[in-house]
């Protein structure tokens, strides 16, 4: 049986809120741009993309800089790595992250082609948690015991506070500094997300304290990235009662959270068990040099 690969449209959105509902937590990312764009995305997003086996939806990608892919047939994986090949020089492939399998098979696929990007860091088997309401972890119940944080939205006066954890973080976790790829790209991002109210901050006479951003919602689900304390604020428990005040916030508005946290960082494992979240899958997120202007 053959199948077809094609952009998604308008008409589709029943199937594809019904194909991502079957993985709310693991597809989240895909979830929250067609929860708040539908499936036809505005410019600069990026482009959905379907892949149909005798009119049946089987597949849901996500084709721009960032390709996320939520398909468990390798047909619909080979054709999507066929898809973006065809369309490197008009848009060139930054970043590939997805459940470990997917994205493993989606670069195979482009080299047996002879067309993936040079590699500059792929971190494999990193563990997708996830934290129900029913699990997490009361305050008064953590040992040793933290003070709670006074977790609120970042304003726009504190961009640059908040620029500056974002790209310590980065720089911290994936030794890529953001102000060297596309520092206008990075300021636009995070400028939204400021005034989208998905910057979250603990600060205390005006020094940081704890960062994390919110990049993906639904009222299923929502995905946290970026948590960060800065070095000279560690060892005094400001990670646990940051991340358990910002979990208390965001339960009260999705039925879970989820993050992704990196295979090697044990601390954060320990950290995010002992509020409540479990493991339940492995993505991988691979990240290419990006191409001479």
């Amino acid at each position: 049986m053959t199948g077809a690969l094609r952009p998604l449209v308008a008409s589709d959105s029943a199937r594809v809120r019904a194909f991502l509902s079957r993985n709310p937590d693991r597809d989240v990312y895909l979830c929250g741009l067609v929860w708040r764009f539908g499936v036809v995305l505005p410019s600069g997003a990026g482009q959905l993309l379907g892949w149909f086996r005798a009119d049946e939806l089987r597949g849901v990608f996500l084709h721009s800089a960032v390709a996320v892919l939520a398909c468990e047939d390798e047909a619909g994986v080979d054709a999507f790595a066929a898809w973006t090949a065809d369309h490197l020089e008009t848009l060139p492939l930054l970043q590939a992250i997805s459940p470990d399998a997917m994205v493993g098979r989606f670069t195979d696929q482009l080299a047996a082609a002879g067309r993936l990007p040079p590699l500059r860091l792929e971190r494999r088997h990193m563990p997708i948690m996830r934290l129900e309401r029913s699990q997490f972890v009361v305050l008064e119940e953590l040992e040793p015991p933290v003070a709670p944080a006074r977790m609120r939205n970042a304003t726009e006066a504190e961009y640059e506070l908040v620029r500056e954890a974002c790209r310590a973080v980065t720089i911290e976790e994936l030794s890529i500094d953001p102000d060297d790829l596309d520092p206008a790209a990075f300021r636009t991002a995070l400028t939204r997300r400021v005034r989208a109210g998905r910057e979250y901050i603990w600060t205390h006479a005006g020094t940081l304290r704890f960062r994390a951003a919110l990049s993906a919602a639904t009222p299923e689900c929502a995905l946290v990235e970026g948590v960060y304390t800065p070095p000279g604020e560690r060892g005094n428990g400001y990670g646990t009662a940051g991340m358990h005040g910002l979990c208390e916030r965001l339960l009260r508005f999705h039925r879970r959270v989820v993050l992704f946290v990196g295979a090697e960082n044990e601390g954060a494992q320990r950290l995010y068990r002992r509020l409540g979240f479990r493991a339940f899958g492995e993505y991988r997120a691979t990240y290419f040099e990006a191409p001479a202007p």
